[in-house]
């Protein structure tokens, strides 16, 4: 086998291992969304994410609170780690590809 071989296949190892990895980390983040209503005059947060099959909304408090703002930032954690998991599996179906057209 070529050295070139060896290489794209070290790469599909490598990005399994990624994929498992990012899904692991996933796991730690909360799933959903957070949105913000006006009610008489103040915003107030809640969070949506589904359960099951349907998509549960649960109240959170007032936008400005600590709690609010830490959930965006593991909301926004989450959804960097969704794109960085999307682009390996994507690189990885390429490896596979080009493994299976090489043998």
């Amino acid at each position: 086998m070529s050295t070139l071989m060896n290489i794209i296949e070290d790469e599909r190892d490598r990005l399994e291992r990624l994929e498992k990895y990012y899904l692991t980390e996933l796991s730690k983040f909360p799933k959903g969304y957070l949105s913000d209503k006006r009610i008489n005059g103040n915003v107030y947060s809640y969070r949506a994410f589904r359960e099951g099959g349907t998509v549960r909304t649960v109240y959170l408090g007032s936008v400005d609170s600590e709690e609010v703002q830490e959930l965006k930032n593991q909301i926004a954690e989450r959804r960097k780690i969704q794109d960085l998991l999307k682009r390996a599996r994507e690189n990885l179906k390429e490896a596979k590809r080009v493994l299976r057209a090489k043998r």
